[in-house]
């Protein structure tokens, strides 16, 4: 009987640790994950542009440069980059473009825009 409660109480300790690990991990998990998550959604740009641009972000990774063509600055900083596959224009560059200006497509404000 002895024997049991022994068994009994060791079982009752691993699970102790385990639910301590893994609130550990949790928790490291959060505080460092954190910056990380705000470096993928913000930037610090000095100057913004939502012109030639369409759609919502949370994240960089959702606005990509689309349908440029042919020529230079014809193209949209967009969420939805298959929409524009097909998109044709004149060889010509547009001067008044945010890529021709020095600017990157990037989330901005949960919008997808342009910084420099």
């Amino acid at each position: 009987m002895l024997e049991l409660y022994h068994q009994k109480t060791s079982i009752s300790m691993n699970i102790l640790r385990e639910i301590l690990l893994i609130g550990v991990l949790v928790a490291v998990l959060y505080f460092f994950g954190i910056p990380w998550y705000k470096n993928q959604t913000a930037k610090n740009f000095t100057e913004t542009k939502f012109l030639f641009s369409e759609g919502s972000c949370k994240f960089q990774k959702d606005c990509s440069y689309a349908g440029d063509g042919c020529g230079g600055g014809h193209g949209v900083c967009t969420n939805v980059p298959k929409n524009h596959e097909n998109d044709t224009s004149i060889c010509n560059i547009n001067a008044e473009h945010p890529i021709n200006n020095g600017f990157e497509c990037a989330c901005i404000n949960s919008k997808c825009g342009w910084g420099k």
